[in-house]
């Protein structure tokens, strides 16, 4: 887990519009190997590695 913690501050650091949270849940998803995310946030496409499903 301190792995996606450190991964989510770099990636917070580099993707400014997005807060401090949604970089570690994205960290941390990838590092636990989930491929897939649900938010309405689009912002958090920008994360290499995780997909961001639209909830409906």
């Amino acid at each position: 887990m301190q792995i996606a913690l450190l991964k989510g501050l770099v990636f917070w650091e580099q993707q400014s519009p997005l807060d401090f949270a949604d970089c570690y849940h994205l960290a941390l998803a990838k590092e636990l190997g989930m491929m897939q995310v649900y938010s309405f946030d689009k912002k958090m496409d920008r994360y290499p590695g995780v997909e961001r499903i639209e909830p409906e």
